[in-house]
């Protein structure tokens, strides 16, 4: 199999059964595999053909069919299957395994694949996760380095034994977006004799974009006057962040409301003084505007969020294990990534560091991102969100809104709780003690 082929692609009827399928992507993801499924209409958004069809051809490696009575009469299901089949020839048998959702019958099933070993979730959801990793570990699906962990064991035992089942309950699905509270608004200036790098020599401690002939900012005209007059800027506009400028599209417009809120996050980086990391990964090294909460930075104590939903309080730094005879020590950090379709906000992406107590990190890539996979093995989604939400509460300082600064007289402001769905079902796992991460020395 391709090393790039490494996704598993969830085909079902949207959005009909948007609601097993984002039980299976996240009990498969939390396994370390993994998983594309289109389910962009619950925010609102819908994937294109084009995007589907990428996902299928570059990165798919087993095609999961979820058929039901709602997906066997979809048009968009049936061209995902056609592809899939002609897909097939080239990866093998076993690139498309069905899965039954409801009591509809086999001999539903598409031309093509009523001879397959289909698995059910039917009437066990929990036991139907059983059988579909067991025909992945078959196939040898690959997984991330972190999947072999207490947390895959765990699951891989509830969902066999009689202590875990799914039931008709209310819960809340966490996502990892923030909203902005409210658009800020975006004042476009001209210059009558613009020349090439006439704005070349702005100040660079403030959020601005070239676009054209213009100056876009969140700077007003006050402020511009105040503090910009010896560039004889000329207001044109002011319009609500992602809407028209003259002479440019609605791509042009969302491509300068996610400079602007890139630009935006970077410089209240360096305002709020956060250390800033070059994270490493296989691939090498990178900047990343990254708040990471050190020591000195967040203090050492364990942080509770403010939401009465979540019950444990949280560390953004700690101690955990030897490396070489000293101490080895990680470090939590938070990325915010702009977003402007189909709601301008941030995806929160959370960064690990791991150095060596006295020591700074060395240069040796394999070695430093096999100990933050180390690090981080006992984590599971429970850890990751608490962690976001901990994370959330220090840079907003515990207030229900994240003002970034802008370095002007206008804020972006962004909700300091994540957007969440609602959904009728649950999973519910008991266990007859607590278990905890092997090697790691922080109780949560």
């Amino acid at each position: 199999m391709p090393p790039e082929l490494d996704t598993l692609f969830i085909c079902h009827a949207n959005p009909a059964d948007n609601e097993p399928t984002l039980w299976l992507a996240s009990r498969l993801g939390l396994l370390g595999y993994r998983v594309w499924a289109d389910v962009a209409s619950l925010a609102g958004g819908e994937y294109t053909w084009r995007t589907i069809e990428d996902v299928l051809r570059q990165r798919a490696c087993v095609f999961i069919y979820l058929f039901s009575s709602a997906s066997k009469d979809s048009p968009g299901v049936r061209d995902e299957i056609e592809l899939a089949k002609t897909l097939e020839k080239e990866r093998g048998s076993n690139f498309i395994l069905p899965v039954r959702l409801d009591q509809t019958s086999y001999g539903s099933l598409p031309v093509g694949l009523t001879g397959k070993n289909a698995k059910s979730m039917a009437s066990d959801w929990a036991k139907g996760l059983a059988d579909i990793i067991t025909f992945l570990e078959k196939r040898d699906v690959p997984k991330e380095v972190s999947a072999e962990t207490i947390a895959e064991r765990t699951w891989i035992s509830a969902v066999s034994s009689e202590c875990s089942d799914v039931v008709e309950e209310p819960a809340t699905l966490w996502t990892n977006f923030f909203p902005l509270e409210s658009n800020p608004i975006v004042h476009v200036y001209e210059h009558d004799n613009f020349k090439g790098d006439k704005f070349g020599d702005l100040p660079g401690d403030f959020v601005w974009s070239r676009q054209s002939n213009y100056l876009a900012t969140f700077a007003s005209p006050k402020f511009v006057d105040r503090e910009l007059s010896r560039f004889a800027l000329k207001h044109l506009l002011s319009v609500p962040l992602g809407e028209h400028l003259p002479e440019a599209s609605v791509f042009r417009a969302r491509s300068l409301a996610r400079e602007l809120l890139r630009k935006t996050w970077a410089l209240h980086c360096t305002k709020v003084e956060a250390p800033i990391y070059e994270f490493v990964s296989r691939s090498g090294f990178r900047k990343s505007y990254a708040v990471m909460f050190t020591p000195e930075f967040a203090g050492i104590k364990k942080i509770r969020s403010k939401l009465e939903s979540i019950a444990h309080s949280r560390s953004l730094n700690g101690q955990s294990g030897k490396i070489g005879g000293a101490t080895r020590r990680w470090i939590y950090g938070a990325e915010l990534e702009a977003h402007v379709y189909p709601q301008f906000g941030f995806s929160f992406y959370p960064r690990v560091g791991v150095y060596k107590e006295g020591s700074d990190a060395d240069g040796d890539i394999t070695f430093l991102d096999n100990q933050r996979n180390s690090v981080t093995a006992g984590w599971y989604n429970p850890t990751w969100r608490d962690r976001m939400l901990v994370a959330m509460e220090v840079l907003s300082n515990h207030a229900s809104v994240l003002s970034l600064q802008t370095g002007c007289d206008q804020t972006v402001d962004v909700c300091a709780t994540p957007q969440t769905y609602g959904v009728n079902f649950d999973y519910r796992v008991s266990h007859s003690g607590a278990i905890s991460a092997p090697g790691s020395q922080e109780e949560e």
